[in-house]
């Protein structure tokens, strides 16, 4: 198993421009599977779980859908995990 941190920011990525930096680090875990691809967890974000055909494109589905999920915690006023 492998762990990643996992920027969640605005698109175009502004972590490295301090000055509207808007970003949430979610760590990841990765496990390669049996039948072959990657799947994407993280502890932190439940719900959080992606899956692809490499490491690289597991965390690009991963950092999508954590973005959707924190989305949606933030637009039902639900505090983030």
């Amino acid at each position: 198993m492998t762990t990643f941190s996992l920027c969640i920011c605005a698109q175009p990525c502004t972590c490295y421009n301090t000055a509207t930096m808007s970003e949430t680090i979610v760590p990841l875990k990765i496990e390669a599977l049996k039948e072959g691809g990657y799947l994407a967890t993280s502890d932190v974000l439940p719900g959080l779980v992606a899956q692809g055909r490499t490491v690289a494109e597991a965390v690009e589905i991963a950092q999508d859908g954590a973005r959707k999920l924190i989305e949606s915690y933030m637009e039902d006023g639900d505090p983030l995990p």
